[in-house]
C-alpha cells in the first residue's frame, strides 16, 4: 500500500536538512569558528544526500510504501528541530558579542582612567619639582633637579600617548621623541642651542620606546650641560632610520666631545651609566664617537610586538 504524502514529507525533509547546512555555514562568519560549523553542514548535507539516495528511487519506480511514513515524519521532526535549533544560535551569538563589546568598553574605560590617573599624578610630581627648582633655598640642587624633571617627562609623554593612542603599538615614534627632545630642549631655553629632529616613524614596542626616550633625554641633558662651552652656533641633531631588522637612533652635537675614559667607559656620570645599562639588554647595541662633538648612536631589532 502506497502513502501518498510520502512524497511531499521526504522533500519538505531534504529541503529542511540543505537549509540547515546552509545555517551552518553562515554561523561561521556569526561566530568566527570555522571547523565545527563546516563539520556540521557537511554531516548535515550527507544526511540530506542519503534521503534524496533513498527517495529518487522511489520517484522512478512510482512506489512509496506506507511502511516508510512514520520514520519519515520523525525524520521530517528531526529535521524542522534541527534548523530551528541553528536558527536559535543567531540572537545568542548577537547577546555574546553585545555583552563582549560591554566588558571590552569598560576595559578600555578602566585603561583609559588609569593612564589618566597615572598622567596626572607625574605632573603633580613634576609640578613639585618645579616648585622646589625655584625655591632661592633650592639653587645649589638646581641641576639635580633639572635632570630629574626631564627623566620623568620622558614617562609622563610616553603615558600621554597611551591614553591619547589607546594602544601599545600605535604610538608615534616620531611624535613622541620629537616632544621629548623639544620638552628638553625648553628645559634649557635659556641656552641658544640649535635643534635638529629628523624622525620617521618605524612601528616599536612600548618598552623599547621608553627605552628610547630614556636615552635621547640622557644624551640630550649631556649635551645642554656639557658639550658647548665656547661652541660657535651650537647644534643637535636627532634621527632614526631602520637597517634591515634594526633600529638605529643617533642623538649628535658639534661640541666639545666627551673624554676619552667616558668614551670607554671608565668614568660614566650617572646618564651615561643608564645609557650603557639600557643597551646591554640582548640585541642592543651602543657607539660612543667624540670627534668634533660627540654622537651616540644605539640599535636593536625592531619588534611591534
Amino acid at each position: 500500500m502506497d502513502a501518498p504524502l510520502l512524497p511531499l514529507v521526504m522533500a519538505m525533509s531534504i529541503l529542511l536538512q540543505l537549509a540547515s547546512a546552509v545555517v551552518a555555514l553562515l554561523l561561521i562568519a556569526k561566530s568566527g569558528f570555522h571547523r565545527p560549523w563546516f563539520f556540521l553542514a557537511g554531516a548535515v548535507s550527507l544526511m540530506a544526500i542519503r534521503r534524496i539516495v533513498s527517495f529518487v528511487p522511489m520517484l522512478e519506480e512510482g512506489h512509496f510504501p506506507q511502511s516508510a511514513m512514520a520514520p519519515e515524519l520523525i525524520a521530517l521532526v528531526i529535521s524542522a528541530l534541527m534548523l530551528l535549533g541553528l536558527l536559535l544560535f543567531f540572537p545568542e551569538f548577537r547577546l555574546l558579542i553585545k555583552k563582549k563589546n560591554l566588558e571590552l568598553s569598560a576595559r578600555d574605560t578602566l585603561i583609559r582612567e588609569s593612564h589618566h590617573h597615572v598622567k596626572n599624578d607625574l605632573q603633580r610630581l613634576q609640578s613639585l619639582i618645579r616648585l622646589q627648582r625655584n625655591s632661592p633655598a633650592n639653587r645649589h640642587d638646581l641641576p639635580l633637579l633639572r635632570d630629574l624633571e626631564t627623566r620623568i617627562r620622558a614617562f609622563s609623554l610616553l603615558h600621554e600617548h597611551l591614553y591619547r593612542g589607546g594602544s601599545e603599538t600605535g604610538i608615534s615614534f616620531s611624535s613622541y621623541l620629537g616632544q621629548l627632545a623639544r620638552a628638553v630642549a625648553e628645559n634649557y631655553h635659556d641656552l641658544p642651542v640649535g635643534l635638529t629632529l629628523e624622525l620617521t616613524d618605524i612601528p616599536i614596542n612600548r618598552s623599547d620606546l621608553i627605552h628610547c626616550g630614556l636615552i635621547v633625554n640622557e644624551a640630550l641633558t649631556n649635551s645642554f650641560k656639557h658639550a658647548f662651552a665656547g661652541t660657535q652656533n651650537p647644534q643637535i641633531t636627532v634621527t632614526n632610520r631602520r637597517i634591515a631588522n634594526r633600529m638605529v637612533l643617533t642623538v649628535s652635537d658639534n661640541g666639545v666631545g666627551l673624554a676619552p675614559e667616558a668614551v670607554d667607559g671608565e668614568c660614566d656620570s650617572f646618564g651615561l651609566s643608564l645609557v650603557r645599562g639600557i643597551c646591554s639588554s640582548p640585541g642592543w647595541q651602543l657607539s660612543i664617537r667624540s670627534s668634533g662633538g660627540t654622537e651616540i648612536e644605539l640599535s636593536f631589532p625592531q619588534s611591534a610586538d
